[in-house]
């Protein structure tokens, strides 16, 4: 009867004990996972699996606006080159520019001027021009018949000197025929 006394104690003692574990590892477990739920919600950290999302959905948007950029850069240089003449074209037109600034150069010659006076009398004549609008916006009556009367003196001289200039070319010219 003591043996039986002390093996049913002894079992009873180890199911004590079991059920003892058992509800320590159930406490155990719940209270790791409401330590892990306040860890995690006082954790100013993120997980790493919240980070890959975050930083993917960073670099997909960054990605996107970039290629909007480069479609726009794209477009801008398509749209440039398309407005742009043709390269022959541009030699063309630097032909002719060329062309033109030299039948310039040989008529002022052939007229005996020089390049330099036609500048400075241009030059003179635009900044009469400009004045002469400024003048007319402050008082149009007032002076208009001065500006008018300057500007014809101005010409005859000028015109006097392109007469003289012809005449002496016509000059040249006819001693060089013979």
């Amino acid at each position: 009867m003591a043996i039986r006394k002390s093996m049913e104690m002894r079992d009873s003692k180890n199911r004590e004990s079991a059920d003892w574990l058992r509800k320590y590892q159930m406490r155990s477990q719940a209270m790791k996972k409401t330590v892990a739920l306040h860890a995690k919600l006082l954790d100013p950290h993120s997980s790493l699996k919240e980070v890959y999302n975050e930083k993917l959905k960073h670099h997909m948007v960054a990605d996107q606006q970039r290629m909007r950029e480069y479609m726009k850069e794209l477009r801008d240089m398509k749209a440039r080159v398309s407005e742009r003449p043709y390269l022959f074209e541009q030699v063309k037109q630097r032909n002719a520019r060329a062309h033109a600034e030299q039948t310039y150069r040989n008529k002022l010659r052939k007229a005996g001027l020089k390049e330099q006076f036609v500048e400075e009398n241009g030059e003179a004549i635009e900044g009469t021009l400009v004045s002469s609008r400024v003048e007319d916006d402050v008082d149009v009556n007032d002076h208009s018949n001065e500006n008018e009367v300057h500007s014809r003196e101005e010409n005859v001289d000028d015109g006097e000197k392109i007469e003289d200039v012809e005449e002496e070319s016509v000059k040249s010219k006819g001693e060089e025929m013979p």
